[in-house]
């Protein structure tokens, strides 16, 4: 899965008949409950080294993202990845 990964990352999604580059978005939000905090920074952290292009979107930050990428790809399809971590 790295390997495929990596490949993405540089390039060759292109060579394997992907039209253009993308990136993951993902939308998370913080727990509620103290005790699973630890566990959602860490979450974080490993969500942070994903190899290829990602952003971590924050709940709070929601509705300034989709009016973003409402503005960024208009009529292009676009794929979100949403985790909810609780």
């Amino acid at each position: 899965m790295l390997e495929r990964a990596q490949e993405i990352e540089y390039g060759d999604s292109e060579r394997r008949g992907a039209p253009e580059r993308f990136k993951v978005y993902l939308l998370v939000g913080e727990p509620q409950r103290a005790e699973l905090r630890s566990h959602y920074h860490r979450a974080l952290r490993i969500l942070g080294t994903m190899p290829v292009a990602s952003e971590i979107v924050y709940e709070g930050q929601a509705d300034e993202f989709a009016a973003r990428v409402a503005g960024d790809f208009g009529s292009r399809p676009a794929v979100a990845v949403l985790a909810g971590l609780e």
